[in-house]
């Protein structure tokens, strides 16, 4: 599944909510794979911290290098 700023226009209780699920839904097998897309670097780097091994960043912006 492919999401494109989901966290977008949503207020703060079900932005985590829905963060959350992103984060666990490959792991409930409902999905083999998410792809998210988010201006929200802050979010990212806070769902990677949560799952190193679930989660991959990818920084597409020119001249960033994105541990993973």
């Amino acid at each position: 599944a492919w999401l494109d700023e989901p966290l977008e226009h949503l207020d703060p209780d079900v932005r985590r909510h829905v963060a959350s699920v992103l984060s666990r839904v490959t792991k409930d097998n409902a999905l083999r794979q998410v792809v998210v897309t988010t201006y929200e670097e802050p979010l990212a780097r806070k769902l990677l911290e949560r799952d190193p091994d679930a989660v991959t960043l990818v920084d597409v912006r020119p001249d960033r290098t994105t541990p993973s």
